[in-house]
């Protein structure tokens, strides 16, 4: 297994509710391995196995909880 690291931005999270929002959203999605979601940096830090899930799923699992 080929785990990958990735930081992403998020912008617009207006309490850390938001945060744990996304957080649990992305912990639940198949091939994540691990997940911090940053509220005061605006910033998801993702494990992840990329041969199960593509970044682009990431993105869009933010965007659909946030």
């Amino acid at each position: 297994m080929s785990d990958k690291q990735i930081t992403l931005p998020i912008t617009g999270m207006t309490c850390a509710n938001c945060a744990r929002t996304i957080e649990r959203g992305l912990k639940r999605t198949e091939g994540v391995q691990d997940v911090t979601v940053n509220f005061a940096s605006e910033k998801a830090t993702v494990l992840f196995d990329p041969v199960i899930v593509p970044e682009e799923k990431l993105v869009k699992t933010i965007k659909s909880h946030g």
